[in-house]
């Protein structure tokens, strides 16, 4: 597309230099010259709106600068332990299937399980606080959810779900041992507060 209008571009130049040579002659340079600022401008305009394509903008979910976990592969995830309320509930994929292995062993809703871990996979960090991720207002303890997942990315990856921050749409994280604590939208926990016969395959 760009080389056609590159194209009628040279030829209509050539075309349009030789009628105002024939112009100057008859009419003088002022009306040469306003013809050929028109001219211009037309082949500029044409030019924007045809042949020009802005640089193409991220989506919102392409975005990975702020990602939390950037290396995360949900294809090759093995093995999901969710610990709440001081319950743990264990996931593993078995023949291509995720199952319920602890408390019970029963059939997950395998689109359920795939689904929390694209929640990790886009999940955003808002900002990074130095911490201690001890602090008491983190809510980093006892109440945490803690998730941990195998396989996803090349080392075990837990991430400890804490308290709301100030804002109340916003909750503070712990990733691995690291002692600093980020803050991302608390749609996250929402996800993983859920009891084990939330995530059965009930077909």
């Amino acid at each position: 597309m760009i080389l056609l209008f590159l194209t009628l571009g040279v030829v209509g130049t050539a075309l349009g230099v030789f009628f105002l040579v024939i112009e100057w002659r008859t009419r003088g340079p002022r009306y040469v010259s306003t013809v050929a600022l028109g001219l211009a401008t037309a082949i500029l305009a044409g030019w924007l709106r045809w042949g020009y394509h802005p640089p193409r903008q991220p989506k919102d979910y392409e975005t990975v600068k702020n990602r939390v976990v950037r290396n995360l592969d949900p294809a090759k995830a093995t093995r999901i332990t969710i610990t709440r309320l001081g319950k743990t509930a264990v996931f593993e994929k078995q023949a291509g299937k995720w199952t319920l292995v602890q408390p019970v062993q029963y059939p997950a809703d395998h689109d359920a399980v795939e689904n929390l871990l694209t929640e990790l996979k886009m999940l955003d960090k808002d900002k990074t606080l130095a911490g201690p991720r001890t602090k008491a207002e983190f809510g980093l303890g006892k109440d945490a959810i803690v998730v941990r997942v195998e396989g996803a990315t090349p080392s075990p990856l837990t991430l400890h779900l804490g308290g709301q921050d100030v804002t109340g749409a916003k909750i503070y994280l712990a990733l691995n041992e690291d002692a600093k604590v980020l803050v991302v939208n608390k749609h996250v926990r929402e996800t993983f507060d859920k009891d084990p016969d939330e995530l059965r395959d009930t077909a």
